[in-house]
Order: C-alpha cells, then sequence, then structure tokens
C-alpha cells in the first residue's frame, strides 16, 4: 500500500503541488464556518431553483418566492449555469451553504485543471526550470486578486463559473487544433455553450475574443484556398452549436427582456479603477465607489506585473532585436493586444467607447473586466517565455513570481470575518416569510414594465366583493385551483406576478387577464360559479428555444458517440459498416 502511495505521489507530484495551491486559497471553504459577502440571495437563489424544479419546471424559469410571493422569471433572465449546479447539489441532500461552497470550490477546481491540461498541449514540463515555469504561470493565474475578490468579496456565481468554462474552451480549442479531432471541435461548441449559460455579461465580453483567437490562429496553415473551410469549421461552426444548444436560454431572454423595466441600476462613468489602484490599492470588503477611494481592490498583484512587465520586455526583445516574425509569436501577439485593450477599457479615457458599443451600459462595472487580465496575463507569460532555455535570471524570475502569488494568496484569500451561519439566516432575510425580508426588497430585480412593486405577501386569491365566496384547492406556484361562487361582477386578484406565461381558464375555457396596479394577475368575473385553474406554461418563444436547443443537443449528442461507436466490431456488423476507417 505504501509502495503503491509513494509510485502514485512520484508520478503525480506536480499536480498534487498545484492542488495543494489551490487549497490554500480556498482552504476557508473546507471549514464550518461560513462568512458575508454581496451577494448574499445566491444561496437562496439555488433553493428558488430546486423549488421550482421539484414541481416540474424544466428549463427552470421562475422563483416562485421572489417579489414577496409574486414569483418572478428569474431563470429566465439570469445566466443558469450556476444555479443548475447548486441547485442540484441542494436537491441532494445539502445545505444551501455547503452546495454555495461546493459549487464555488469544484467549480475553479475543475478549471484550474483544464487550464494546466490546455498548458500540456504546448509543452510538458521535464527539468526543474520548466517545472518552476509551469508553477509560476499556474500560480498568476489562480493568486490573482480579482479571483478573490469575487471569491470571498463578492460572491460572484457567473463570474466564478467562468473559471471553469474558458478554460475548457481553450483545452478544447488547442486540443482540436493539435489533433484535428473531431470530437474536440464538438467539445467547443460544448464549452461555447457553457461560457454562455456562466455569465451573461461573460459571454457578451468573451466570446468575440475567443471567436477572434479561432480566426487568426494558427495563421501559419492558413492558404487562401483553406481559408475559408477552416473559417466555417473550427471558427463559426462551434459557436453556432453553442448558441443552438443554449437557445432554451438566450432566445426568451433577449425577446421578452422587451416586456422588463431596462434601468441598469449604476452608472458605467462611475466606476472606473484609476490606474493607481490597478497598480496597488487597499484590500477592502466593502463596495465600489466614484472616485479613487473604493472600499474594494482591484490590483493585478504584484506577481502578475512582474509576470506582465518581464514578458513584455522579452516580447519586444524577440520582435525588435531578434527580428522574430509576429507570424511565429501569433499567440502572444493575440493576448498582448487583448491584455491593453482591456487596460484602455479599464480606464475613463474610453469612456466615449462604452457609450456607443451596444449592451456595454449592462456591464454597470467596468472594473469587470480585471477578469479578462486574470486570464490573458498568464498566457501571455506563458507563451511569450515556454521556448527558453534555462537561465538564473529567468529562474529567478519565476522564484519571484511564486513567492509574490503565495503572499497575495495568504493576504488576499480569506474572508473579511468567519461566522457561524446556517441556511435560516438567508431564508429570514431573502424569503418574504423570514423576519428581515423587508429591509431586502430586491431592488435590483426588474419588474415588468409599468408595475409597481408590492410590499407585502398579499392572499393567494383576492376578491373586492366580501360576499363573493373562494375555496383554493390547489396551491402549488405553477398551479393554483380555486373555485368562486358570486352574485354579482366581481374582480379577482391573483398572487401571481403579471407575465404572458401564465394561462388562466375558468370552468375549463381560455379567459384573460390583465394587470393590477401592484403587478398581480386581474381577472374580472360574470356572476355565477367558477372554476378556475391558473397554470404556468412555457411562452411560445420560450417552447420554440427549447426545441432548437434540444435538437442541438440531440445531434451533439449523436456526432460524439457514433464516432466512438464505430471503433468496436459488434457496432459495425450490427450497422452493416464493413471495411470503413474509424474517425475521431
Amino acid at each position: 500500500m505504501i509502495f503503491k502511495l509513494v509510485k502514485f505521489v512520484k508520478r503525480h507530484w506536480f499536480w498534487l503541488i498545484i492542488i495543494l495551491f489551490f487549497i490554500l486559497a480556498f482552504r476557508f471553504f473546507l471549514t464550518p464556518y461560513f462568512w458575508h459577502f454581496h451577494d448574499e440571495m445566491q444561496p437562496i437563489w439555488f433553493y428558488e431553483w430546486a423549488k421550482s424544479f421539484k414541481t416540474g419546471q424544466f428549463p427552470v424559469r421562475w422563483a416562485p418566492d421572489l417579489v414577496w410571493s409574486l414569483g418572478y422569471p428569474l431563470f429566465t433572465f439570469i445566466y443558469p449555469l450556476p444555479y443548475y449546479i447548486g441547485g442540484l447539489l441542494h436537491l441532494s441532500g445539502l445545505s444551501l451553504i455547503s452546495s454555495f461552497k461546493l459549487y464555488i470550490f469544484a467549480v475553479q477546481l475543475i478549471g484550474l485543471i483544464f487550464f494546466n491540461l490546455t498548458l500540456f498541449i504546448f509543452k510538458k514540463p521535464k527539468k526543474i526550470h520548466e517545472y518552476l515555469f509551469f508553477l509560476a504561470v499556474n500560480l498568476i493565474f489562480l493568486a490573482f486578486p480579482y479571483r478573490a475578490l469575487d471569491t470571498y468579496v463578492r460572491g460572484a456565481l457567473g463570474e466564478i463559473a467562468l473559471y471553469f468554462s474558458i478554460p475548457f474552451w481553450f483545452y478544447s480549442f488547442f486540443s482540436y487544433q493539435k489533433l484535428q479531432q473531431r470530437k474536440y471541435l464538438y467539445l467547443i461548441g460544448l464549452a461555447y455553450g457553457l461560457v454562455i449559460l456562466s455569465h451573461n455579461i461573460g459571454a457578451y465580453l468573451f466570446i468575440p475574443i475567443l471567436l477572434s483567437l479561432s480566426l487568426i490562429w494558427p495563421v501559419s496553415s492558413l492558404t487562401k484556398a483553406g481559408y475559408l473551410k477552416i473559417k466555417l469549421k473550427q471558427s463559426f461552426l462551434p459557436l453556432f452549436l453553442g448558441l443552438f444548444l443554449t437557445a432554451f436560454f438566450w432566445l426568451p431572454a433577449l425577446v421578452e427582456k422587451n416586456l422588463m423595466v431596462d434601468n441598469p441600476i449604476f452608472n458605467v462613468a462611475d466606476h472606473f479603477p484609476f490606474i493607481k489602484q490597478l497598480i496597488w490599492s487597499a484590500w477592502g470588503y466593502g463596495a465600489s465607489h466614484w472616485g479613487p477611494f473604493d472600499d474594494l481592490s482591484f490590483q493585478l498583484g504584484l506577481a502578475s506585473w512582474l509576470a506582465l512587465v518581464s514578458a513584455g520586455l522579452f516580447f519586444a526583445y524577440l520582435v525588435v532585436y531578434k527580428k522574430t516574425k509576429l507570424k511565429k509569436l501569433t499567440l502572444p501577439a493575440f493576448f498582448l493586444v487583448t491584455i491593453i485593450t482591456a487596460f484602455y477599457l479599464l480606464n475613463i479615457r474610453s469612456l466615449w467607447l462604452w457609450q456607443i458599443l451596444p449592451l456595454m451600459n449592462y456591464f454597470q462595472f467596468p472594473w469587470r473586466l480585471l477578469i479578462i487580465l486574470n486570464f490573458f496575463i498568464p498566457l501571455f507569460y506563458f507563451f511569450v517565455f515556454k521556448n527558453i532555455k534555462s537561465s538564473r535570471l529567468f529562474t529567478a524570475v519565476n522564484l519571484i513570481i511564486i513567492i509574490l502569488s503565495i503572499s497575495q494568496i495568504l493576504m488576499f484569500f480569506k474572508p473579511n470575518k468567519l461566522v457561524k451561519l446556517n441556511d435560516q439566516y438567508f431564508f429570514d432575510r431573502y424569503l418574504p416569510t423570514g423576519s428581515r425580508y423587508f429591509h431586502n426588497s430586491e431592488e435590483y430585480l426588474r419588474l415588468p414594465k409599468k408595475a409597481n412593486r408590492p410590499d407585502q405577501v398579499y392572499p393567494q386569491v383576492e376578491s373586492q366583493n366580501p360576499n363573493t365566496l373562494i375555496n383554493i384547492k390547489a396551491r402549488q406556484f405553477n398551479q393554483l385551483v380555486f373555485s368562486v361562487v358570486n352574485t354579482a361582477p366581481e374582480t379577482i386578484t391573483i398572487r401571481r406576478l403579471f407575465f404572458p406565461s401564465w394561462q388562466i381558464k375558468d370552468n375549463g375555457q381560455p379567459i384573460a387577464y390583465a394587470k393590477a396596479a401592484d403587478s398581480r394577475l386581474k381577472l374580472s368575473l360574470p356572476p355565477g360559479q367558477h372554476s378556475i385553474f391558473v397554470t404556468l406554461h412555457q411562452t411560445l418563444i420560450e417552447k420554440l428555444a427549447n426545441l432548437i436547443s434540444l435538437i442541438s443537443l440531440a445531434s451533439l449528442t449523436y456526432l460524439i458517440l457514433i464516432p466512438l461507436l464505430e471503433r468496436y466490431p459488434i457496432y459495425r456488423s450490427r450497422s452493416g459498416i464493413k471495411n470503413k476507417k474509424t474517425y475521431n
């Protein structure tokens, strides 16, 4: 047993070191304690997803307890991947806090693994100076302060999902470039889909960058005859596949957002980081303000600055002194241009560009672009130095980067204060039945147009006439059944948020409904006996989007499985395939 353990450690020691540094950065996720963070409603959204899923909603679109129990089409508009993962973790029996911790820990660990698998495509370390180099690249990526900001200060689950989906895209893309196997082409499409589902703004930010990379690399293999083929195959086909796979989310969100009030809460112009804040700013756990005195830090970290400056100088040396053709430096040049562009967009002098580009106001915080630097600074450093031979100066730089990165992990990757919390803390604050819900009025949720936010939990069904008899028979959020007996014309108000997803039937016949002043459903009934069925339905655009995604998923499954099955003689004989070469 001990011999096997020693053999395992000897074979995988580098992976073990990387994982140990990862555990150091996320050590507090392995304790029974928790902490306060900005987006504390997120665990409750796990609960809301799980609650809707148990009632048969799929895809899950509504959170039944939000907006004072009127319900809200939250997962129609917000990036769904974190809540599908977190909701399923909660359904498996984990508490909300444990689901939250495990989601953040597992997603980033898997992302780090794919990040390394991407590096190994280009180079595998064999000598000690190469291992130091790889460790330095890993720590630049892992110990970037903005990652700590997302994890311990903001609790930004969508941006955290990008720490998995972006490395997975790089791994799939470069694997396809190296091996030219079709399964990786399809995995690129899946990766695009995961990016789209990870974060709305992140997808808008990264997809143009990833698409541009797929169009320009590898430049050396492009010819006039093959350019169009390569462009369509390696660039647009996976992108379209990713879009079709995720149509169930983005297509209804784009169409139905016109039903909602469009009012970004924060002004982009107030949240540009100052240059000195990017170099150094005091670490904090508060909010972003106008000016240079924010209560949270936007610094890149000394390790990142050392990596960026040293890689930039060596890149200039290769171009100016060594006369290396940019054609051979395609990847580092691309990453450098992306980094420079990100720096420009982080500066308030680019405000004019933010004002003319579509949808940029949804970013609200320009400092979100720091996540680009989190990915591209370590990649730029890697591709500039990956072929360099051992030298004392290079080894010294890597050692300093490693030391600085470890110090960043110890200083920044920690919560403000460890506390003992349980799920009831979130129920009290973010469910209408909670004692402190009134202080968390969900002003960040955009209501339907011309709607007013309620300030109390209304009855399930309410009538204007006290003589009207109402008997509720079923009160599930997605299926409310009640009877009404009224002797005069009556207006009934139902505790559901006005939206076209609802269908109401009276004695089996569809009837129209309107919007009450407080955003509830309102229907007018003539005198008589009524059997009312209020059911939640997918809208026409939602059904169409679901169909597109379902067909795309079935096609992707077929494209991946059939080439694999054709390798086996049993399948080949039953399918009548003879003397046909298998393909990947």
